[in-house]
């Protein structure tokens, strides 16, 4: 079954007339009207070091494909020491150093033992969004 209703009101055509005038100064958006953007301002708390440290084991991988891996655990260590400059609220840059120890190494390096650790440098752009989401670049 189908069924079509039809309903013409009156007071709906009376309260808002239609312009038939192809030229109305009327213009309807074709857009969705966002809502303002907060402008970027500076940040109170602009500078700060952030430290992070993480230690853990690890496994080697067999030497022979076909092996099983082995019951020895080997530790490892983490540490990042960052500096963070923040422009205003969405920009900011970090510098900072970090510092691996690895101690599967010591299975590969036997004679030096200056190879379980790991130095390195590293530098990015961050870039904050409104609500809370920080990207590092």
């Amino acid at each position: 079954m189908l069924a079509v209703k039809l309903k013409y009101d009156k007071k709906i055509q009376t309260d808002y007339p239609m312009d038939k005038d192809p030229y109305a100064p009327r213009v309807l958006p074709a857009r969705y009207l966002r809502p303002k953007r907060k402008l970027n301002t500076k940040v109170k708390d602009n500078q700060s070091f952030n430290i992070y440290l993480a230690a853990g084991t690890v496994q080697t991988y067999p030497e022979v494909t076909g092996d099983s891996f082995g019951d020895e655990r080997y530790t490892t260590f983490s540490a990042v020491l960052d500096y963070q400059h923040k422009f205003n609220n969405m920009h900011g840059v970090t510098a900072g150093v970090d510092c691996f120890y690895d101690g599967s190494l010591e299975e590969r390096f036997a004679d030096d033992n200056n190879q379980q650790y790991l130095a390195g440098i590293h530098g990015d752009y961050d870039l904050c969004f409104p609500d809370s989401c920080c990207v590092d670049m």
